[in-house]
């Protein structure tokens, strides 16, 4: 890291390269900290062993497949002293650090020069997720994904009591990264957040995180100008929350990005289709959809003043993408377990079949 025009180092005692034990080395710790109401608090930390930092000697450093070079780090939220996280997302780092053996002060690399960036077109291609977590009491959300780069911030609208959502939406919003394909380390993160809306009091928003990923900006992402332009295949990609600290799965969002020149998002042969919607990926054929419900059991009453009462007006809800059905039966409820149930022959064969 820099101060200022003047590089801050620190020499490590070290005779050669070969250091050794390296379990005797201690962590390299980077806390991100700031204004408390009473004093500065650290809120977030990445501990790196100094086997994991690349060297940075002149030989090292030049070389192609140096690791000393910019790059993202995930800092995890730090824990208070009352067990509550600092932050509730992780929060995303982007530098350079490295090791240099010589002691002559002149080995200490040059001071980092931010890549020169210019404009393009971010289209975010979000279709459908699946799997995600329940936020509300009906066993559902109220999903929508949010799509993040530098101060490119897009929204898709939002599905109603789904846990498997469909969007088939085009995002699209202007970026600033780095010309140069050997600098785009230093181009921004796309983060990925599916949110649950909640409506807060006196309408203030109460929306929970419910699924986070994040996508690196790579010269695959940039569209060729030769060719006639067709949103890129999308791919499953793995959803996570973090929950006490630790990063757990949370459903999975189909999605796909491409980068343009904003010129080139202007020509005809790269122009979105109208209206901006998606296409699905696979050939679909309309069908009908059959299911038949032969009953119900082991359904507990309701907790509370209904528990007591019998279980009736029960509905089954079959949703299916935008379909969605809805059959109202009314459920008999057997009190008596050792009541003796008749089926009919017939009907059992027709279900094994």
């Amino acid at each position: 890291p820099t101060q200022g025009n003047q590089p801050r180092y620190s020499k490590i005692k070290a005779s050669d390269l070969d250091w050794g034990d390296w379990d005797q080395l201690p962590f390299v710790v980077i806390r991100l900290v700031r204004d408390g109401p009473v004093s500065r608090e650290a809120v977030s930390e990445r501990l790196i062993h100094p086997k994991d930092i690349p060297l940075c000697t002149d030989e090292v450093a030049s070389s192609a497949n140096s690791n000393y070079k910019p790059q993202w780090w995930i800092f995890d939220p730090v824990r208070k002293k009352s067990g509550k996280l600092a932050i509730d997302i992780p929060t995303f780092l982007q530098f350079r650090i490295g090791l240099n053996p010589d002691s002559d002060p002149a080995g200490v690399r040059e001071k980092m020069v931010p890549a020169e960036k210019k404009a393009y077109v971010l289209r975010s291609h979000i279709y459908q997720a699946r799997g995600l977590a329940a936020a509300d009491r009906t066993g559902t959300s109220d999903p929508y994904c949010e799509i993040q780069c530098g101060n490119y911030r897009k929204t898709t609208r939002r599905n109603e009591e789904t846990l498997c959502p469909i969007w088939y939406e085009t995002l699209t919003g202007r970026i600033f990264m780095p010309a140069k394909a050997q600098e785009l380390s230093q181009a921004p993160m796309i983060n990925i957040t599916v949110w649950d809306w909640e409506q807060g009091l006196l309408g203030f928003s109460a929306d929970v995180i419910i699924g986070r990923s994040t996508h690196e900006v790579t010269q695959k992402l940039i569209v060729c100008q030769w060719k006639a332009y067709e949103p890129r295949k999308p791919r499953w990609r793995p959803l996570y929350d973090v929950i006490d600290g630790k990063k757990v799965p949370a459903g999975e969002l189909l999605c796909s990005f491409d980068i343009l020149h904003p010129n080139l998002a202007k020509e005809v042969h790269h122009k979105l289709p109208e209206g901006g919607s998606l296409l699905p990926w696979v050939r679909t054929t309309p069908m009908f959809l059959e299911y038949n419900i032969l009953g119900l059991r082991d359904l507990e009453p309701l907790p509370g003043l209904f528990s007591h009462t019998a279980v009736s007006g029960t509905s089954i809800r079959i949703k299916c993408g935008t379909a969605e059905w809805e059959d109202v039966v009314d459920y008999e409820w057997i009190n008596n377990h050792k009541e003796s149930i008749y089926l009919d022959e017939d009907l059992l064969d027709r279900k094994q079949k």
